[in-house]
């Protein structure tokens, strides 16, 4: 105890925000990332195991240039792309496409971005 009564100790938690690289050019971060977000997204299970050559070469580059958060905007808008929903092309070799993964990332606006329901419901 205190042996001031004004001396108090209080402890204090501080959130200390560390940047962490964003590391998913190994296949299988990426194949475990981008099925747990189609998943989330889909509301249905997602098992895409192979990347093509040329898509392991896109996710390079296109690591290289984006973030985190880039990749899961970009994920977000894809997932709910009219096109690729009602073709079933929901699939790593379209998002990795780096022509259309800037278009998806730039598609990308959180209070326009309708539910799967919705947009399956215009389709």
């Amino acid at each position: 105890p205190p042996s001031d009564p004004k001396e108090v100790e209080v402890e204090v938690e501080v959130e200390v925000e560390v940047e962490v690289e964003f590391n998913i050019t190994d296949k299988k971060v990426f194949l475990e990332w981008f099925n747990k977000r189609r998943t989330h997204y889909l509301k249905k299970a997602s098992h895409c195991r192979i990347l093509s050559h040329t898509d392991q070469k896109n996710l390079n580059i296109l690591a290289k240039e984006y973030n985190e958060k880039q990749f899961k905007e970009a994920m977000n808008a894809f997932c709910n792309d009219g096109f690729y929903l009602k073709n079933k092309l929901i699939l790593p070799q379209h998002f990795l496409d780096p022509e259309k993964f800037v278009k998806f990332l730039n598609d990308y606006q959180p209070e326009k971005q309708k539910t799967l329901k919705e947009k399956l419901k215009k389709l």
